[in-house]
């Protein structure tokens, strides 16, 4: 994670994992507009964004989990990144709303 932050903002990268970053990132983009062609993602979402936001919800676990352990005194040896990755599938998937 701290190779590929520092590459991105150093800036363009056009020999090493910039041009690959951006063939996945424009056919992960085109899964995404399918589901929403599909009716399963909401038409009125840029599916660039939507990608870009649950990619954050990922990338900031494995650069910010040390806050997180230091704010709520969790140890360096427990796992939490399935409990983690659980959690940000279910919000991105459903909110944080209660139902109704």
């Amino acid at each position: 994670m701290r190779i590929l932050a520092w590459v991105f903002l150093e800036g363009e990268d056009e020999q090493g994992c910039v041009p690959l970053d951006k063939r996945l990132m424009t056919a992960a983009a085109e899964k995404f507009r399918e589901g929403q062609e599909a009716g399963i993602i909401r038409k009125d979402l840029d599916p660039r964004f939507v990608l870009f936001v649950f990619v954050g919800l990922v990338q900031h676990w494995f650069q910010d989990q040390a806050h997180f352990r230091r704010s709520f005194d969790i140890p360096d040896g427990a796992d939490m990144d399935d409990a983690y990755h659980q959690a940000a599938l279910d919000i991105f998937l459903r909110g944080v709303r209660a139902k109704p």
